[in-house]
């Protein structure tokens, strides 16, 4: 699955060992997790999701575009708990920025004119805004498949009761490699603490008998790649489904130790991406980007906002021109089309 390459670093005159993964290609990202996506799948199907929409979020490209999107990402806030060395969230403008009462609830309004599919909620850290609990109960009611990303940091007792009441799926985020890499790499962070809250979210659900789907979503290095074997059965009887990922080098950060690199990044290409066909995501503050990475952008030149869900309705932001635009150029290859889109890896 992965590719190794050498090369020559000449500014430090250093042989460095660099490892590619091409996050693009999406029959091998479904390969190396079918067992997670079958699982989550047919919850989801059983929850009303259609399978086109689900298709759709793989492989766009051989359907016509959907007349609202297949997911709605929600950013609760763009503040955490934690400082992850691969991530460029410590890199976002202080003060951090929680969604108010008044913007969620004019959310809650838009969301009520769609049937979408699926919304995951996200950030940033979901967990850490002071309303997390009415927040999720009122998206819950917006649609047949709510599911969340954690770091699993949780000190409030009550989230844990929030999670397997409100969600279909939880899915949190552990680095592969035990308590020294993970502290090392989630700056901030305590594996205790994750381990212990892991093991009370698993075995709450088996008390009151839920449903939610717990995936622990795996953070790969290359390192690590040898301790899938291990890492499963460390977390096994704990959720139901293990769904390795690739920590890839991000172009806004320094951080390349021990990472997978896109071959779009390092040769500045044109990804065939996705995300432009599947998913809308809303920022704390009400903004829409063109795409989750453009919208999480540190570097202004980046950070494409097409709207906000203040002015424009959900119909209105997912057939914008902008977004007409870029999916239309990914599909027929049009790069000057999508200059933003340059040197991303691409979903």
């Amino acid at each position: 699955m992965a590719e190794r390459i050498l090369r020559v670093d000449h500014a430090k005159h250093d042989r460095l060992e660099q490892v590619t993964f091409d996050n693009t290609r999406q029959v091998r990202r479904i390969l190396y997790r079918v067992s997670s996506y079958w699982t989550i799948g047919v919850a989801a199907l059983r929850r009303g999701v259609s399978l086109r929409s689900m298709l759709v979020t793989k492989f766009p490209f051989w359907f016509n575009d959907l007349p609202e999107p297949a997911s709605i990402s929600v950013e609760l806030t763009d503040a955490c708990n934690l400082k992850c060395v691969y991530c460029n969230n410590p890199g976002f403008a202080n003060p951090r920025t929680f969604m108010t009462d008044e913007l969620f609830d004019e959310l809650i309004a838009r969301l009520a004119a769609v049937r979408c599919p699926r919304i995951r909620v996200g950030g940033g850290e979901p967990t850490v805004h002071p309303k997390f609990d009415r927040f999720s109960k009122r998206l819950a009611e917006c649609t047949p498949f709510l599911s969340i990303v954690t770091n699993g940091q949780w000190t409030n007792g009550k989230t844990i009761e929030t999670l397997l009441e409100h969600y279909q799926l939880v899915e949190i985020s552990v680095d592969a490699g035990g308590p020294a890499i993970y502290e090392s790499s989630r700056r901030g962070g305590s594996y205790a603490t994750l381990a212990e809250n892991i093991v009370r979210l698993g075995e709450r659900k088996r008390i009151l008998r839920s449903r939610a789907l717990i995936n622990i979503r795996l953070m790969v290095r290359p390192s690590t790649v040898d301790r899938l074997t291990e890492e499963r059965r460390r977390w096994s009887s704990h959720c139901d489904s293990i769904m390795p990922q690739y920590v890839m080098k991000r172009p806004e950060t320094d951080y390349e130790d021990d990472v997978f690199h896109s071959p779009q990044v390092l040769a500045a290409q044109f990804p065939r991406c996705t995300l432009p066909f599947k998913d809308l995501q809303i920022r704390a503050n009400g903004d829409v980007p063109l795409c989750q990475v453009t919208g999480s952008a540190t570097d202004k030149a980046r950070k494409v906002i097409i709207g906000s869900i203040e002015r424009h309705s959900i119909a209105e932001l997912w057939r914008s021109a902008a977004l007409r635009t870029v999916r239309n150029a990914h599909r027929r290859r049009l790069n000057g089309d999508m200059e933003v889109c340059r040197g991303c890896s691409g979903r």
